[in-house]
């Protein structure tokens, strides 16, 4: 939660004990208590939380395709409200079933991913991957981003594990 915020709470706090408001005090306490709350899982929200990328197979030929199995596992009984994860993938690997976002070099696109997970729940993305360019491509780092289910404070999380595929000429 922000300054500000805290600051504004704080305030309306002292001027309902100053001004003997009763429902304006009842308002800034669970106005404290939503704070605190969001604060709390932010603070959570990528603890225990794992992201790992899985190639059927590590070598490849000029134009043949194989699978990119994507795996994120919650493993907090805090559940995810949403997650975002920009994976970056080569530009010379091809995505059949997925759209890719540019970035501003363009060797290199994102896989975006946006879910939401619940307590102890594991989630399996697949997609098909086609090698266009032959040579040794790396797929990674992922960034993580959540917060809480507010949207008051996002926390990120770099995951900076490469995958590696061979792509062998024709």
């Amino acid at each position: 939660m922000s300054r500000r915020a805290t600051i504004a709470i704080g305030a309306l706090t002292l001027l309902s004990i100053f001004l003997r408001q009763e429902l304006l005090l009842l308002i800034s306490v669970l106005l404290w208590l939503v704070a605190g709350a969001a604060t709390l899982w932010a603070r959570y929200a990528l603890v225990a939380l794992t992201y790992r990328r899985h190639l059927g197979a590590p070598r490849l030929y000029w134009g043949e395709e194989t699978e990119l199995r994507v795996e994120i596992v919650n493993a907090k009984p805090l559940p995810l409200p949403w997650l975002r994860i920009d994976d970056a993938i080569p530009a010379s690997l091809n995505m059949t079933s997925q759209q890719l976002e540019e970035e501003e070099s363009g060797t290199m696109r994102r896989l975006v991913t946006v879910l939401s997970l619940r307590w102890y729940e594991r989630v399996i993305r697949r997609y098909s991957i086609r090698a266009t360019q032959r040579g040794v491509w790396t797929l990674g780092p992922a960034q993580l981003r959540s917060g809480d289910i507010f949207g008051f404070d996002i926390r990120r999380l770099i995951n900076e594990t490469p995958t590696t595929v061979l792509v062998f000429p024709r």
